[in-house]
């Protein structure tokens, strides 16, 4: 409210936007549609808006890590020790 844009000068005004459709809308203000305390607009004011698709992040999931109980642990322990004692057993009886 209240700025002064000088001769020549351009200004800048960004917007935060929403469209249902993808594309390009041209938005035009025809020579002599500004009314303002200094007069109006000499030439036609164009500006196009460039409507884009937005990128859609996926969540990230997590997978859980198998785990293993204690006593199946233990159990497979157990059976791997047993496994090597009868191995060396055989070995001995060569």
């Amino acid at each position: 409210t209240g700025a002064t844009i000088p001769a020549s000068g351009s200004c800048q005004v960004t917007v935060n936007v929403t469209s249902a459709t993808v594309g390009n809308y041209v938005n035009t203000i025809p020579a002599g549609a500004l009314v303002t305390s200094n007069g109006t607009n000499p030439s036609p004011a164009i500006a196009t808006l460039n409507v884009i698709a937005a990128v859609v992040i996926p969540p990230v999931t997590t997978v859980p890590v198998p785990t293993i109980s204690t006593w199946a642990l233990l159990a497979s322990i157990m059976m791997l020790m047993f496994a090597a004692v009868m191995a060396l057993r055989r070995q001995g009886q060569r």
